[in-house]
């Protein structure tokens, strides 16, 4: 039988070595496919990536030139008038072909003593405004060295509320003033500000403007020189909004950082701040940590420029899905399934070979299956058979202690009326030593019909009908307590609504048998007892701290008599028990329906 059994499995070496090594390769080539047609969407989304940032790029770009020329607009002429400033800014018609623009200014630089003039000056101004300006102010108010005021605003519709700010108390503050004065090319604010009545985020650009005619090849002639700057205040939001709508690349997120000034000192060393998200729609700035609905894998890359003398970082990202064709998604699986297909005929024909001596061990492992099955039919009968007597000891014990207290009970009480008769009509004839024997005698009755009562405590808690399982079980934790000195602690609450009192009666039995286990075989000290109830279901705990018992006992198989009942009490209200047991204590968890 034996040298059959090991023929056969040498039979089917050979077609299990074909059938593994045809999975192993189906498996590589799914891997390969996948991967390679993987490779080719990576390479299309870094492709309309770097289209997507050459759009992105002409885009801001435009801007810069606009403000550029803004700038050489002043550098043509010695004096720009309020009307040719706002004739220009018209003509360029920002709202139909610049959105991102919110207002386009000139801030005239002049010294601390030079502000009276200033504002008389502006005051008077008629050249659009025939009333000019009347209550022009430079502000904040207060004496300064020096001033940096936004004098010409186009359009001045929603942007009044800047018009007079001396903006080196506000965006150009020390080193970046110093920074604008020294320069010739246009500086970026970086980071995001209120640039609107309507605080929303946005950038701001400006230009220095040097007198004409005056030397700029050293920063202390460009700073003798400076004589004002030109601005952009930009809303980002609309500024990149729809960039790259009219393209195939609608499934690109991408996001706009500022990644600080093009300067070799702060490299590594500036934290990188997010300008834009496409993926973002709600008011206020962008969220760093804002994650896009869904789980799916996702292409990214990281794609770097500058623009108004800083360095900015274009990071990209789209779902795999967008990139990769329908029918490039279902060839991986139909390589996997057309290896899986050929190993597989190729394993059955293999097989076909040894399939006649084969059905030898195909009968004996179904003759002995049918074995495992009654020797299974077996063990339910027996379960069976155990529910039923666990039944009928609960019906003995129900009819036991009715007895003991209808015949046994009475009978005693009886007894100690009629002693105490006794002692009634010999008082004052008995003896000393008469009085010490009905003494004793009513002592001994008392004790007995004590231990009358605790057996049919114990055979049928009155507890358990009358006040439900949290009240038996804490009543015989503290009888157990009395008896062996285990120390027993009850957690949980009363069960409401109560459960059925099958229920309630198999998990008091259940908590009865464990802490009798406890006290007699773990060594403990202390036991806890935890009782709970939740969406429909009990749960009884029982814990203590003693030796633990044996991995094999959680087998209902090898643990013995007591733990057995105690699972076919769970098992005969439809619940289920498990042991667990660590290095010191055992636990022992039911759970049923309530």
């Amino acid at each position: 039988m034996i040298d059959a059994a090991q023929g056969g499995r040498r039979r089917l070496l050979a077609p299990l070595v074909v059938l593994v090594g045809g999975i192993v390769l189906s498996l590589a080539l799914f891997a390969y496919v996948r991967d390679d047609i993987r490779g080719d969407a990576s390479l299309r989304f870094e492709r309309q990536a770097a289209d997507a940032k050459h759009i992105i790029e002409r885009r801001l770009q435009s801007y810069v030139a606009i403000t550029r020329g803004l700038g050489a607009l002043f550098d043509a002429r010695e004096t720009l008038g309020r009307a040719e400033f706002h004739r220009y800014v018209a003509s360029l018609h920002l709202g139909q072909n610049y959105p991102g623009f919110v207002q386009l200014n000139y801030a005239r630089h002049i010294a601390g003593r030079e502000r009276p003039r200033l504002e008389e000056e502006v005051r008077r101004d008629t050249s659009i405004d025939p009333r000019g300006y009347p209550g022009f102010a430079v502000r904040p108010p207060g004496a300064r060295p020096e001033h940096h005021v936004l004098v010409y605003i186009e359009p001045m519709r929603g942007n009044a509320f800047s018009f007079g700010l001396d903006i080196t108390m506000f965006g150009l503050r020390g080193r970046a003033m110093d920074d604008l004065r020294e320069s010739t090319s246009l500086i970026s604010s970086g980071r995001l500000l209120n640039v609107a009545e309507e605080s929303f985020v946005g950038l701001a650009m400006r230009l220095p403007l040097h007198r004409m005619g005056m030397p700029l090849e050293t920063a202390e002639q460009r700073r003798a020189a400076f004589i004002g700057s030109v601005g952009a205040g930009l809303n980002v939001r609309k500024l990149m909004a729809g960039v790259l709508d009219d393209t195939t690349m609608t499934s690109i997120r991408y996001r706009l950082y500022d990644a600080g000034p093009v300067k070799a000192d702060t490299a590594g060393y500036f934290q990188p701040a997010l300008l834009y998200d496409s993926a973002q729609t709600a008011p206020g700035a962008p969220r760093d940590d804002f994650k896009v609905p869904g789980s799916e894998p996702r292409f990214e890359t990281n794609l770097p420029l500058q623009l108004a003398g800083r360095n900015w970082n274009l990071r990209f990202s789209a779902p795999q899905h967008a990139f990769i064709p329908r029918s490039d998604v279902q060839l991986p699986w139909l390589a996997l399934a057309g290896g899986l297909l050929c190993s597989a005929l190729l394993f059955a024909v293999l097989l076909s070979f040894a399939a006649a001596r084969e059905r030898a061990v195909v009968l004996a492992a179904e003759i002995s299956e049918r074995a495992v099955e009654a020797q299974r039919a077996n063990a339910a009968q027996v379960r069976d058979l155990l529910r039923r007597l666990v039944f009928a000891q609960e019906t003995e014990r129900r009819r036991f202690s009715a007895d003991l207290h209808d015949l046994v009970g009475q009978s005693l009480t009886v007894i100690g009326m009629g002693i105490e008769t006794l002692r009634g009509l010999l008082a004052g004839q008995a003896s000393k030593n008469a009085d010490a024997t009905f003494d004793e005698m009513a002592k001994i009755l008392k004790e007995t019909m004590g231990s009358v009562r605790n057996v049919m405590s114990d055979l049928r808690p009155p507890l358990l009908d009358d006040y439900g399982l949290y009240a038996a079980i804490e009543w015989h934790a503290r009888q157990l307590a009395n008896r062996t000195g285990l120390r027993v602690e009850l957690g949980g609450a009363k069960l409401e609504p109560r459960p059925a009192a099958e229920v309630e009666m198999a998990l008091f039995r259940i908590a009865q048998e464990a802490l009798t286990n406890v006290a007699k075989h773990a060594g403990a000290s202390r036991a806890t007892i935890s009782l709970s109830s939740e969406a429909g279901r009990v749960r009884l705990v029982i814990e203590d701290d003693g030796r633990g018992i044996l991995p094999a006992a959680n087998d209902s198989e090898e643990q013995g008599w007591g733990m057995a009942v105690m699972r076919e009490r769970a098992a005969a209200v439809g619940g289920a028990m498990r042991v667990e047991s660590r290095e010191r204590g055992t636990r022992v968890v039911v759970e049923v329906a309530a």
